[in-house]
């Protein structure tokens, strides 16, 4: 159920449930390729089979990128170009879902993961704010009877493409928790971490006080990554050991990426680990005010040491974009600003 493949075979997809067009095995000729886009047309995307994160997904515009080689687009055996329009133009959204040994499922609302940049997420919002009442209501729907078809246990996270015309497709399952369930837990007040470990141990999900009409959104939360990544050099990872981390504040939650470790004063940042510094969760009544509450947390920040593209997030918690919808190709099309200015030294370090 986790694999990109298996989610394309959808022996066990309940009917009705659109899936986005894609291969059901591995392509391994340039012919195969040229065969499935003749089928469902440009762009498509290549994306590795058991690949995670974004890392070595290439899109292809048109046959005469496709034609310059396999090689070109960084596949590789095993590789698959999974399904079309993926990211490009296009708006993703995630239903969370849990399921208990007995039988019970129910779906914990929505995240809006589509600002990315090079098919990974910068930020995450929920619940997501420009969604069709009806659509939202689909998506639910469809995500909870995916869990059922399958007899689901455990935490998960049921994945969809909104194209630009309003048709949703399934995409695939995350079967387990994902690095961006913070704002989950902010929206619902489920510790899901927890939740996860008792329902392992065999309690059902009403006694854990989870039922599908007791679950309710609180407001609005915001997830930025913060990455130790120089915006000059292109985004390039920047590595180095950290003179002053400082960061949070009041209101926000600051997790991940070994921010305890990585992020204090003293750490060496190498360059064999991913380029996650830090993860930072803002809460608030609506998005307005929870954006208000991220800009300020990211405005605290102080990294000295490695670059931090922290900037890049400021265009996005603007009031003009936030309250359009965002497409996966926002962060790449229009360049957001990268790096502000650092603030003046303080006197002994820290703040």
């Amino acid at each position: 159920m986790g694999e990109l493949l298996g989610c394309q075979r959808q022996p066990w997809c309940p009917p009705g449930v659109p899936v986005v067009p894609g291969t059901s095995a591995p392509v391994a000729t340039l012919a195969e390729a040229q065969d499935f886009a003749a089928r469902v047309g440009f762009p498509i995307i290549f994306k590795a089979a058991h690949g995670g994160g974004g890392r070595g997904m290439r899109a292809v515009h048109g046959p005469q990128v496709l034609r310059g080689g396999r090689g070109s687009l960084g596949a590789s055996r095993g590789s698959s170009p999974s399904w079309g329009h993926r990211g490009v133009g296009g708006f993703i959204f995630r239903r969370d879902i849990w399921g208990d040994k007995h039988g019970n499922v129910v779906h914990l609302y929505e995240r809006d993961c589509s600002i990315q940049r090079r098919h990974q997420k910068v930020v995450e919002i929920a619940p997501a704010a420009c969604l069709d009442p009806q659509l939202r209501a689909r998506l639910a729907s469809d995500a909870v009877r995916i869990a059922q078809q399958v007899g689901y246990e455990n935490a998960g996270t049921v994945e969809f493409l909104l194209d630009r015309n309003g048709n949703h497709y399934f995409i695939e399952v995350n079967s387990r928790l994902q690095v961006e369930h913070t704002v989950t837990e902010e929206i619902t007040g489920v510790d899901l971490v927890q939740a996860q470990l008792l329902v392992a141990a065999g309690r059902s999900l009403p006694e854990l006080g989870l039922q599908q009409d007791s679950v309710r959104v609180n407001g609005c939360a915001i997830q930025c990554r913060v990455t130790t990544e120089d915006p000059a050099r292109g985004f390039q990872p920047d590595t180095g050991r950290i003179e002053v981390g400082a960061g949070g504040g009041r209101g926000r939650r600051t997790r991940g990426g070994g921010w305890g470790l990585r992020g204090k004063p003293g750490a060496l940042i190498s360059p064999h680990y991913d380029s996650l510094l830090v993860k930072v969760i803002a809460h608030g009544p609506d998005q307005p005010s929870a954006a208000a509450k991220m800009s300020r947390a990211l405005a605290e920040f102080r990294i000295r040491g490695v670059k931090v593209g922290a900037g890049l997030h400021e265009g996005v918690l603007s009031p003009s974009c936030l309250l359009t919808p965002m497409a996966t190709s926002l962060a790449d099309e229009h360049p957001l600003p990268a790096e502000r200015p650092r603030p003046p030294p303080v006197p002994g370090g820290g703040r």
